[in-house]
Formats: C-alpha cells, structure tokens, sequence
C-alpha cells in the first residue's frame, strides 16, 4: 500500500509542477518578453540538478551516481535525439511550405517518406 500512496503522490507532484513550470514559462516569454528562451530553459535544468544533488544529500531521495560510461551513453542519445529532431523539423517544414505554397497532397509525398 506503501509504495501505491509513493507512486501516486510522484505522479500528482510531477502533474503539478509540469504544469507551473508551463504556466511559468508562458508569463516569463509573453507576459514579461523575455528574449531568451534557450537561457531559461537552461537555468531551469540547473536548478533541477541543483536541488536534486541537494536532495540526495539530504537523503530525501537516491539515486545511483554517475560515471563515465553512463554519461557516454547519455550523451550517445542526446546526439540521435537532436538529430531525430532536426529531420522532423525539416519534414515539418517542407509539409508547411507545400501547403502554404498551395500544392495538393500528391505534392507532399516526400514528406511521407521521410517520415516512413
């Protein structure tokens, strides 16, 4: 029963903080015209290291500690991820320039290639 009323607070609390983090975000580059949405998000995953370091040595959570090769692996992913990105955003664009531009769906049929 334990480790349900655990996994249930974990979701709740994720639910919550994703979405002020959303609602944060909206006010800081909209309301507020923040130029810098790259340093934003920047400064909000150091403060999730941060206070997830001060949290472990706190013992209110654990977590296995990095090395070498789980860093390399990490970063192996982060490589495919921003590439997978960078071709979706490229098919993203190309279907947004055929429509834009008018051309029936026979035209975007690159496009679905590139997504198969």
């Amino acid at each position: 029963m334990m480790a349900v009323d655990k996994g249930l607070a974990s979701a709740v609390s994720y639910g919550i903080i994703s979405t002020s983090i959303t609602f944060f975000n909206k006010a800081v580059l909209s309301v507020f015209k923040f130029p810098y949405p790259v340093t934003l998000t920047l400064a909000q995953v150091v403060f999730a290291i941060v206070c997830s370091y001060i949290m472990k040595r706190q013992g209110l959570i654990s977590y296995a500690d990095f090395d070498k090769q789980h860093i390399k692996k990490v970063q192996y992913l982060c490589y495919w991820t921003y590439s997978l990105d960078g071709i979706s955003g490229d098919i993203i664009c190309r279907a947004s320039r055929y429509r834009a531009c008018g051309y029936g769906n026979s035209e975007c049929s690159d496009v679905w290639v590139l997504l198969l």
